[in-house]
């Protein structure tokens, strides 16, 4: 089998799916086997009764105008949620054309889950856990937390997040996150009324690495390379055992 170096994609062994090689473009939650084969995000296999963390966790509001109330479409895939005054625009490409229908509503998917946006590795989130309020959080790969963070069961679809503030850990799916973005709704109700000094502390540390990474698009190469040293390193041991 050809090395590492020479591979072009990753291969999902279950899908037509490819992802580049770097790990840039892997989708979160993906599992890697060996070689150029993974087995992607897509085959998430959600079981809410035996695990609350797999139910859907959906916003209050639209992610078009960011107001409440009125028809809103929830994604079946993500938190998203949209009015469908609002699809016009949310699902126009750059001429105004419709790209999103309204039909198959009690399966239906928001613009990006449509068109195969996923969450990446490095990607700052906000996450839905238990009763606490939307919060900021990074995506981390597997290799980077703490050994009893790695050990907890997991699946396929599933990846670790780091709290920002706190620093804990929590393994999530994408039913439960959705993209950070400065000035959105979630950060412009933060910074409307104290959220306890935690998080306001979180919302900084999040601020301040959204910022970095906008300024500097090479840290998210920079994780890809550290996938690579990774495998490598345990290449190396594999070969000297």
């Amino acid at each position: 089998m050809a090395d590492d170096e020479d591979l072009d994609f990753y291969e999902c062994i279950r899908c037509s799916s490819a992802f580049h090689i770097t790990g840039v473009c892997l989708a979160s939650g993906s599992k890697y086997l060996a070689g150029q084969f993974v087995v992607c995000s897509r085959h998430f296999n959600p079981s809410p009764k035996t695990n609350p963390l797999h139910a859907r966790f959906g916003v209050t509001w639209c992610f078009s105008c960011e107001k409440g109330g009125g028809n809103m479409l929830n994604c079946e895939s993500c938190p998203a949620a949209y009015h469908s005054t609002c699809l016009n625009v949310a699902g126009a490409d750059k001429k105004g054309s419709q790209q999103t229908t309204l039909t198959g509503l009690e399966n239906w998917k928001c613009p990006d889950c449509s068109a195969g946006v996923h969450p990446l590795y490095g990607d700052i989130v906000w996450v839905k856990f238990g009763s606490y309020r939307w919060w900021p959080a990074q995506i981390y790969w597997p290799y980077e937390v703490p050994q009893n963070i790695s050990d907890l069961p997991h699946d396929v679809g599933e990846f670790p997040v780091c709290f920002f503030g706190s620093r804990d850990y929590l393994w999530l799916n994408r039913k439960r996150v959705f993209p950070f973005k400065k000035g959105d709704k979630c950060c412009k109700d933060s910074s409307k009324r104290s959220g306890g000094k935690l998080f306001d502390k979180a919302i900084k540390e999040a601020l301040a690495l959204y910022n970095s990474m906008q300024s500097d698009p090479t840290q998210s190469y920079q994780q890809s390379s550290l996938l690579k040293n990774k495998r490598r390193s345990s290449k190396k041991k594999n070969n000297n055992k």
